[in-house]
């Protein structure tokens, strides 16, 4: 099936969307976890207000932008799908203005990229394939940030809900609480991650936000796994 074709059954006119597709370590750098599917559930509002800046005159013609993150391996994350209410609005007008500002420094950005500067877009969540945020997977080609959903993208899979995405390898497992909690409660979703550590055993460090640290081991049977599943 094609991501299209969903959208059509929804009514959705393909050429009248926009694919918005981020860069994982784009948003992991601007202070959001690095995990595609709990950046979106954890913090949604910082997402929408980012995708909000785009290059002025970039969803003229558009009803619809699709919110996407990058996935790894030539894939793309489904987010969800915005209608565009209203567009090209001056950049100072948006309601985190000074805050993004001050921690990106995007009046730098707004004053021109290729001869055209930059807006504010003014776009609302919907609930349609909102069931599907966070777990359906597209194919994905090319570098460009901004393509047009009439694109033909393969829907690759639909990952099932609970999950927290691919085991990353165990030099870079960092979980939130949101995400940990979800991993020890659908061990279904994620028997990539319940296989990987119910095989090694070894050293974690959990920390609050207040600082404070707690180190702890787990060895023997079951391994990582069972240590964190028995709390």
């Amino acid at each position: 099936m094609k991501f299209d074709d969903l959208l059509q059954m929804k009514g959705i006119d393909p050429a009248k969307c926009r694919y918005l597709r981020h860069a994982s370590s784009e948003l992991s750098s601007a202070g959001w976890e690095n995990n595609p599917a709990a950046l979106f559930r954890d913090n949604r509002i910082d997402i929408e207000d980012y995708q909000s800046i785009l290059k002025r005159d970039q969803l003229d013609g558009y009803d619809y932008a699709i919110s996407l993150v990058a996935f790894g391996g030539g894939r793309a994350l489904f987010l969800g799908i915005y209608q565009i209410v209203e567009r090209n609005l001056p950049f100072v007008t948006h309601p985190r203005y000074k805050e993004f500002n001050e921690s990106f420094g995007w009046d730098c950005y707004t004053k021109g990229i290729s001869g055209r500067s930059s807006a504010y877009h003014k776009l609302e969540f919907t609930d349609t394939l909102a069931e599907y945020s966070g777990r359906l997977v597209i194919s994905w080609s090319g570098q460009r940030f901004i393509q047009n959903a009439s694109y033909r993208r393969e829907v690759v899979k639909i990952m099932e809900a609970g999950s927290v995405g691919n085991f990353p390898g165990y030099d870079n497992i960092l979980l939130g609480r949101a995400d940990f909690e979800e991993l020890l409660n659908n061990p279904r979703a994620n028997a990539q991650w319940h296989t990987a550590l119910s095989k090694v055993g070894g050293v974690y460090l959990i920390t609050t936000k207040e600082g404070e640290q707690y180190v702890g081991s787990a060895y023997g049977k079951g391994s990582l796994w069972q240590r964190w599943h028995m709390g």
